[in-house]
């Protein structure tokens, strides 16, 4: 664990929860109730998401895959208020009667603009040493004791820096970068899933061992994430002595790019991909490359199990279609196995459970 998650280990470990260190950036606050005066310490938490939006009617309205990141982040801060532990069970030693620590939550869109997140939390900062807004007890705008959610790696990176020259502790669910691992760097930095090295070592050594590959192409988004994963696949290919040839696509991805990159892949002649991109992307190059020739048929592509709910939608699944031709006998591959992938569907199946039970 990194030093950001020290805090929360020692709250899992201590029998005396008054012996921890204080919370950053902590707000006291006393509310009535009808035994009395009850005295809260709250943590204020930014979550800072990309929201993706779609048309309905003549309103723009958040999507769905949106609304379910949304939904999940308040269902994780109403169980740790409520000391609900059906998902995590550690979770019912944060909440007792001998601890009143309770998080409040603010949103803020980075619109997948690295600047935008960075010009966001620089606002936020500016809040420092002013009022904490407070509405019926809750703080609904101060300045935060960590981040939440941080999506892309791009954007890990700014708000990581920012927040670690002020005592702001990021914790990411999906920025996976390798680069962020450098705790000299990043020492408020932690995250929730593995780093693209692992991912990237996986799918190489699946890709020799099991189909016995000896060259490889990848095409990977342009970005940090993009360009740390392409590293690590280079990488654990040259150890193995794979050759490998690699094609970058802009973050913002037209038919035309994606066109010139696989056209490049295409001239190669290689069978074995690792595509490195997210649902856009995706849905954007993999009808291409079908139409193209090199997915598909005897072609071999592998995706990191990041890419797991586009390879199972409706969209990809349904036969017919280029990109379900295209998906046809590819590969994702996870870093869990065994006892550890079986707890991995446990707790999976329990937050299905408890999302369907608080929002249907």
């Amino acid at each position: 664990n990194t030093k950001a998650m020290d805090v929360f280990d020692q709250l899992f470990n201590s029998r005396n929860i008054d012996e921890l260190p204080p919370l950053s950036n902590e707000t006291i606050v006393s509310v009535e109730s009808p035994d009395g005066p009850v005295t809260y310490t709250l943590g204020h938490i930014a979550a800072f998401l990309d929201l993706q939006f779609q048309v309905q009617g003549n309103s723009s309205v958040v999507n769905t895959f949106s609304s379910r990141n949304i939904a999940s982040v308040l269902m994780a801060i109403f169980d740790f208020n409520t000391g609900h532990n059906s998902i995590v069970p550690e979770i019912s030693q944060c909440s007792n009667n001998r601890s009143s620590l309770k998080f409040t939550m603010e949103f803020f869109n980075t619109a997948t603009s690295p600047i935008l997140g960075a010009r966001l939390l620089n606002d936020i900062l500016l809040r420092k040493n002013k009022p904490v807004q407070l509405q019926e007890g809750n703080v609904v705008k101060g300045l935060p004791s960590g981040i939440v959610g941080v999506p892309r790696s791009s954007l890990a990176t700014p708000l990581s820096i920012l927040g670690s020259v002020n005592d702001l502790m990021v914790v990411s669910n999906a920025a996976s970068s390798d680069s962020l691992s450098q705790t000299s760097e990043f020492p408020l930095f932690a995250r929730t899933i593995p780093t693209t090295r692992s991912d990237a070592e996986a799918a190489v050594s699946y890709l020799h061992e099991i189909m016995n590959a000896t060259h490889l192409a990848v095409i990977y988004i342009n970005d940090a994430y993009g360009l740390s994963y392409q590293r690590s696949v280079e990488s654990a290919a040259s150890k193995l002595g794979i050759i490998t040839h690699s094609v970058a696509i802009p973050l913002r991805l037209s038919q035309e790019d994606a066109s010139k990159a696989l056209n490049l892949l295409k001239d190669i002649g290689f069978r074995y991909f690792v595509g490195i991109f997210f649902r856009s992307h995706f849905e954007t190059v993999m009808p291409l490359a079908y139409k193209m020739g090199i997915a598909g048929g005897d072609n071999f592509w592998v995706f990191s199990e990041t890419q797991l709910q586009l390879i199972t939608s409706p969209e990809t699944v349904v036969g017919g279609t280029d990109l379900a031709q295209a998906v046809h006998g590819s590969a994702i591959v996870g870093t869990a196995v065994g006892g550890a992938l079986l707890k991995g569907t446990r707790f999976y199946d329990a937050y299905i459970s408890r999302y369907s039970t608080l929002w249907g």
